[in-house]
């Protein structure tokens, strides 16, 4: 099962079924735990994700923004 978008990229079994929730492409949910705490949002990368069949499921995800990179491995063929 596949949703998203929750502005939090969560993967669970529910029911015996792999369950996946795409990040929000800006801010997120803030992660907190604590039972009754009030809702808030966190300014972390947003992201997406990317699903491809490959004799199976593959899911990527995918940071959204300008990062440094990519730096070629050095040494290997």
């Amino acid at each position: 099962m596949i949703c998203g978008h929750l502005h939090r990229s969560v993967t669970a079994m529910l029911g015996g079924v792999m369950c996946q929730i795409a990040p929000g492409t800006s801010h997120a949910v803030t992660l907190n735990q604590i039972p009754d705490a009030a809702n808030s949002l966190t300014m972390e990368p947003g992201g997406f994700m990317l699903h491809e069949w490959r004799d199976g499921f593959v899911s990527h995800m995918i940071p959204v923004g300008r990062y440094e990179g990519p730096y070629p491995f050095t040494g290997h063929q």
